[in-house]
Order: C-alpha cells, then sequence, then structure tokens
C-alpha cells in the first residue's frame, strides 16, 4: 500500500480582544509562525500581541514500547464494622456552662426568641442535656414535643 504525501494544510486560530471581546481570526499562511506579532482591535483600537505559534504538521511516530507497568489504584481498604448505638453519656450538670457548645447555644438563643428568659433557657437546656444531642433535638426536649 502507498502511503499518501501532504498536499495541503489549512488551520484556522481564533483569539478575541481582552478588553472589549471582539473575535478575529488568522488564517493558514497569515498565522505568526516565528515572532509575535501586533495586532490592533477593530473594536476598542486598542494595541494586543498576538504571540508565534508553532505548528507542528508531521504525522505522529510510533512510540517504543517500554516496561513500565500500568498504573493501578491501590486496593480498598473495608472500615470495621459500625459500633452498635450506645445512649449517650450524661453530662455532669455543674462541670459545663451553656456557652461552651453549639448547640446549647443555639438551642438557648432559640427558646429566648420563644420568650423564655436568658438563664430559664439556659438552666432547661442544662437539665435535659446530653453527649451529641442537636439543636432540633435539645429543644424538642425542651418544650416537651420530643
Amino acid at each position: 500500500m502507498k502511503q499518501a504525501t501532504l498536499f495541503t494544510f489549512e488551520v484556522d486560530i481564533h483569539m478575541s480582544c481582552p478588553s472589549c471581546g471582539l473575535f478575529f481570526r488568522y488564517r493558514n499562511n497569515e498565522i505568526p509562525e516565528h515572532k509575535s506579532t501586533v495586532h490592533t482591535c477593530e473594536g476598542c483600537d486598542e494595541q494586543l500581541t498576538v504571540p508565534a505559534f508553532f505548528i507542528d504538521m508531521y504525522p505522529k511516530k510510533k512510540r517504543e514500547k517500554t516496561n513500565v507497568p500500568p498504573f493501578s489504584l491501590p486496593e480498598r481498604v473495608t472500615s470495621p464494622p459500625p459500633l452498635p448505638p450506645q445512649a449517650p453519656e450524661p453530662v455532669r450538670k455543674n462541670e459545663w456552662k451553656v456557652k461552651t457548645y453549639k448547640e446549647t447555644q443555639e438551642a438557648a438563643d432559640a427558646l429566648v426568641s420563644l420568650g423564655y428568659k436568658k438563664k430559664e433557657a439556659e438552666s432547661m437546656i442544662k437539665s435535659v442535656y446530653n453527649n451529641g444531642m442537636s439543636t432540633g433535638e435539645l429543644i424538642n426536649k425542651v418544650l416537651g414535643t420530643e
């Protein structure tokens, strides 16, 4: 079988002005190949620098095979089975303040917005709080809706 020979090639390079967004293009032998050129934008009369391009029109050569092994992902590590749910540990009421936990602060603010006094809301939260309770659970427990 005979190999085809390159007769001609056509290349379009589309560019745009960064100031006004006007598009312009270079075709075939207009493309700057050896050094950068200056282009004046027709939309805003700004001077633009167009970099030189290197156009490689030769066909790809076949690469020699190397002995590098293909990339492989590490094996998936299985996590241990989850522990059975345990009851949350009660918090010692005298050792902490409502301000130390984000959930308790948010719950206290919500109760204040419902008409409770700040100290009253904090004392009710202290009486029902267990480690790991969310803001919603705290509010429901204090209001007795849970």
